[in-house]
């Protein structure tokens, strides 16, 4: 199995991927980075493909699936890592069948490739954005503490599976409770909820650790996207926020977003949080503070913008599709 060259792989979620308002797919619309650029060589690697099919020697590391032409990743010459979710069963290249006795055998074969193909993509040209910093970066109590490092002002945070830890807090004023994980629990509840007393009372609440943090009172939240020395912040409106503090599980319409300049003052810290924890590509989730201060909630390194009302959606997809365009036709041009 032979494979050809791109100028830029892609390597994305699965359209069956779900998110809480339903498939989240290939949120960075490939197919529309590849129209608008129809001189680059665009590949798509999709995670967690059953079509999936590799051939991995000294020479190639060839994916093949259906619907396009096999990708040699040893030929190609710039990269996008951007899948939707970081769980190690999501950035499989093949799902494994639940119902098959062979299910963790299969599981790890696949993962041995996923874990080279992740170390080999920054070796072999840019990437955006560098998998086990990528994944990294998701980690909350790793970026946490790059956040405090760089002198981003964070709200009162405690991580534990203490029950008295979390009656302090609470104790304290509002506050949220949020998973440490991506992954949230079986029964679909919120990642990010209002603590309550009866969940501080409740032992089997706290059998894991999580995260409680001090609840932020604002009429705006914002999402703002690093990518390299470009700044983009968006405004979205907090209605229903104190009662609702997951932003995913509200609605919102074109007049609840606008990009806005108040991140401009506090780009050193955004900068140099993502370069401490070596991203090119960075998602800040912020609140604005008193005095033109700001607090930083979380960061991430997806920033999912595909289940936003238009036409905000397509001004940061545009905006990504830019940075990606640039880093694939002037940083990768020497490769062979």
């Amino acid at each position: 199995m032979r494979g050809r060259a791109c100028d830029v792989v892609f390597l994305v979620s699965s359209p069956e991927l779900r998110g809480i308002k339903g498939p989240l797919g290939d949120y960075a619309a490939t197919a529309a980075f590849a129209e608008r650029h129809p001189r680059l060589a665009v590949g798509t690697v999709r995670f967690n493909d059953p079509s999936s099919r590799v051939a991995i020697d000294a020479e190639r590391f060839v994916i093949a699936q259906d619907g396009q032409e096999p990708i040699d990743i040893l030929a190609s010459r710039a990269f996008v890592y951007l899948p939707a979710s970081f769980e190690p069963e999501d950035v499989a290249l093949r799902p494994v069948d639940p119902a098959d006795p062979d299910e963790r055998y299969q599981h790890r074969q696949w993962r041995v490739v996923a874990e080279r193909l992740e170390a080999l993509l920054p070796a072999l040209g840019p990437c955006i954005n560098d998998p086990a910093r990528a994944r990294a970066g998701c980690n909350k109590l790793i970026h946490q503490a790059a956040i405090r490092a760089a002198g981003g002002a964070m709200p009162a945070t405690t991580v534990s599976n203490d029950r008295e830890a979390a009656g302090a807090l609470l104790a304290g004023g509002r506050a949220v409770v949020k998973y440490l994980s991506e992954t949230g629990r079986p029964n679909g509840s919120t990642p990010t909820m209002l603590l309550t007393q009866a969940m501080v009372d409740d032992p089997a609440a706290c059998k894991a650790p999580l995260i409680y943090q001090r609840y932020v009172d604002a009429d705006h939240e914002l999402r703002i996207y690093v990518m390299d020395d470009e700044v983009t912040a968006v405004a979205i409106r907090t209605g229903g926020r104190a009662a609702q503090p997951d932003m995913r599980f509200r609605s919102f319409t074109a007049e609840d977003f606008a990009i806005t300049d108040e991140a401009r003052p506090h780009e050193p810290v955004l900068r140099r949080t993502a370069r401490a924890l070596g991203l090119r590509y960075a998602v800040f989730d912020a609140f604005p503070a008193e005095g033109g201060g700001m607090t930083l909630s979380e960061l991430n390194t997806n920033g999912i913008w595909s289940q936003w009302a238009e036409p905000i959606r397509t001004a940061v997809r545009d905006r990504f599709h830019a940075f990606v365009h640039r880093v694939a036709t002037t940083e990768a041009r020497g490769r062979a």
